[in-house]
């Protein structure tokens, strides 16, 4: 048999800390979901975790890694990526947005916004370049 034990009440430090703590796999079943953080949170901090295909949770995870991590909302589809998990290992998916650059875009955009509050002529925000961006996605 396998140990399975399911945890609730912990914060964001707590539940990242006991998923990294160990051979441990966090299990997102979700039947309705928009873009929930904790996927953000959890390849963050590169732990091992499977998902449902809810809602937005694809668009978040590379592409690569979509098969590796995602199942449909169904148990049947839950049991046999737990089961794949069990046998074969856990791949830590990536996430589809370069997260540096992600980041660096919206460190310029808030400064061209306070340029534009402060003086009321600050610079514009900058411009989205569509094939860079579709290179980190």
């Amino acid at each position: 048999g396998v140990e399975t034990e399911v945890i609730t009440g912990y914060d964001t430090a707590a539940a990242l800390a006991y998923v990294l703590g160990g051979a441990r796999l966090a299990v997102l079943p979700s039947l309705v979901e928009n873009s929930p953080l904790s996927i953000l949170e959890l390849m963050g901090a590169n732990a091992p975790f499977v998902a449902s295909t809810a809602g937005g949770i694809p668009e978040s995870i590379h592409s690569a890694d979509q098969a590796d991590v995602l199942f449909p909302p169904e148990i049947n589809s839950l049991v046999a990526k737990l089961l794949d998990a069990l046998r074969y290992g856990v791949v830590v998916p990536r996430p589809a947005a370069a997260v540096d650059a992600n980041e660096q875009h919206w460190i310029r955009w808030h400064a061209a916004r306070a340029g534009q509050a402060a003086g009321g002529g600050g610079p514009s925000a900058p411009a989205v370049d569509a094939a860079a961006a579709e290179q980190h996605w």
